[in-house]
């Protein structure tokens, strides 16, 4: 009855609705026989159910060739997994206890508790008779306590984990992959040792280079900048007049806060906060599609993108949110550079000296003049760079180039604050860092940094600070990079090594093998 009526009665979609009318309800119940009818008929005419090119099969899918093949591939499955289970009357050794599934002995703990199970429970069962044959009716109802016995899933083994965010993760062994691949490794022509196997991470990737799912590990870069300001005495250092403030506008973004309700006036307030600095470059990165940091954008997470239709467009509901789609973050820079050469901006920018936008590689300096805005392209600083950090270094020697005697970098990326130091002894004018934020902010000097650490130690620091991980290389999982770096200065001999990495695409395999001994060094 189920492969002929009843197959086809069967309705989609419930009968919540048809239990609460009953009219319906009747009615469904006198045309089952004919929809059931109809859904056949339809189901013959369309070629569903009887297939001319298998009579052997009708009705019956289960009987198709392909499905014969699929069974006969599950049974051997089977087969195969049981010819390699333990037998148990193989083993030699008699006086322990065998688990079937891995082939180990089981704890003598765990096979005490099984072997004498039932004696436990028949004297429980003896105990409670006497109990009850005592002639005294409120022992009845005292509690009987649990025999605490392990069984064979006590094997299994856990371990406790504490991760960065300090949560405590159990780790359980899973006793069927285990088995599976014991059945897998034994059906090889040379079956593997599993005691070998077991001395090396089961896992596509090794975890001190990256994540199971693929991805970089990562480490918290800010701790070489405070490591390095230790020695730093604190200082409130007055800002340096007519000094070329510098940017890194979309660490700006992220911070702004009270935001108008246009796109357009949000514009204004970033320019608002500019020209307050009178000389100015407003920096923002180029989005590259398929490039590595653009891999990089898209492990932090990303969302979906909003079309700016112009200045009078409603604010994001979330801005950060907003800014992590880099189709959203090209629209606002657009944006950026239409509002500021208009009427709007030209009050503001009167007050300035030198205004410039960088987008996309070009510089776009804002000229006030009877009320109108001049934009002029600036090809001196044409750049294809992807990101800010490295364009920084370009903008500082134009900036020396037009005879500033002092410059302000405003960023939280350390990976600034590092190639800076590197570049610091070669740029012919002061250079300051403008870095954290509320009472945590302040003003470095790193030319006088530079010139207290050294330049070998800036060079070295930099090929350093890149093979301990960043955005394009995985970090040592659970080193850092403030302890390594302390092993590295109490070893002068690495230093080369460090100073050298970078300068050529094919590394010099000198270098390879010096940084390999580091790495040994770094893990003990």
């Amino acid at each position: 009855m189920e492969e002929t009526f009843m197959r086809f009665a069967k309705s989609s979609g419930g009968f919540a609705g048809l239990y609460s009318q009953f009219g319906a309800y009747q009615r469904w119940c006198r045309t089952t026989f004919a929809r059931a009818q109809f859904h056949e008929k339809t189901l013959k005419m369309v070629g569903l159910i009887d297939e001319p090119d298998c009579p052997r099969a009708g009705r019956h899918r289960e009987l198709e060739k392909a499905e014969d093949r699929k069974s006969e591939k599950a049974v051997q499955h089977v087969l195969t997994a049981v010819r390699n289970f333990t037998n148990p009357f193989t083993i030699t050794d008699k006086d322990r206890l065998y688990s079937l599934a891995s082939g180990a002995p089981i704890p003598m703990g765990v096979e005490k508790d099984v072997l004498q199970a039932e004696a436990v429970g028949k004297a429980a069962k003896t105990d409670f008779i006497g109990r009850l044959q005592s002639g005294k009716p409120e022992s009845f109802f005292d509690p009987i306590k649990r025999k605490k016995l392990k069984t064979m899933e006590a094997c299994n083994k856990k371990v406790n984990l504490t991760s960065s965010q300090g949560k405590v993760i159990q780790y359980q062994e899973q006793s069927n992959l285990a088995f599976l691949l014991l059945v897998k490794s034994q059906c090889l022509d040379e079956p593997i040792d599993l005691e070998e196997l077991m001395k090396y991470c089961l896992m596509p990737v090794p975890p001190s280079l990256g994540t199971p799912d693929g991805f970089f590990s990562k480490t918290n870069k800010a701790n070489i900048l405070h490591y390095l300001m230790e020695d730093v005495a604190p200082e409130e250092l007055p800002y340096p007049k007519d000094a070329l403030f510098i940017q890194d506008g979309m660490a700006l973004l992220h911070v702004l806060t009270n935001l108008p309700p246009t796109c357009g006036e949000i514009c204004l307030q970033i320019l608002d906060q500019m020209v307050a600095k009178t000389h100015f470059l407003f920096l923002t990165d180029s989005y590259h599609p398929g490039s590595i940091k653009a891999q990089e954008r898209l492990r932090r997470g990303s969302s979906e993108k909003i079309i700016l239709a112009g200045p009078a467009t409603r604010k994001p509901y979330d801005l950060k949110m907003f800014l992590a789609n880099d189709d959203n973050k090209k629209q606002l820079c657009q944006l950026l550079l239409r509002v500021w050469s208009g009427q709007q901006a030209a009050s503001r920018l009167e007050r300035t000296e030198m205004a410039v936008l960088i987008m996309e590689g070009r510089a776009h300096q804002f000229v006030s003049m009877n009320g109108e805005v001049e934009v002029r392209e600036l090809p001196t600083l044409y750049s294809n760079q992807e990101e800010t950090d490295t364009r920084v270094v370009l903008y500082l020697h134009h900036a020396a180039a037009l005879g500033y005697k002092n410059a302000v970098v405003r960023t939280p990326d350390t990976d600034i604050f590092v190639i800076l130091l590197y570049h610091a002894h070669a740029i012919k004018l002061t250079v300051y860092l403008d870095t954290g934020s509320g009472k945590h902010r302040q003003l470095v000097n790193l030319s006088e940094l530079t010139e207290s650490l050294g330049e070998d130690y800036c060079a070295t620091l930099l090929g350093y600070y890149v093979f301990s991980g960043g955005d394009c290389t995985s970090a040592f999982k659970g080193k850092g990079k403030v302890g390594p770096l302390k092993k590295l200065e109490k070893n002068p001999r690495f230093h080369k090594a460090f100073r050298q990495l970078g300068n050529n695409w094919i590394v010099n395999p000198l270098v390879l093998k010096q940084l390999e001994q580091f790495t040994c060094l770094m893990y003990g």
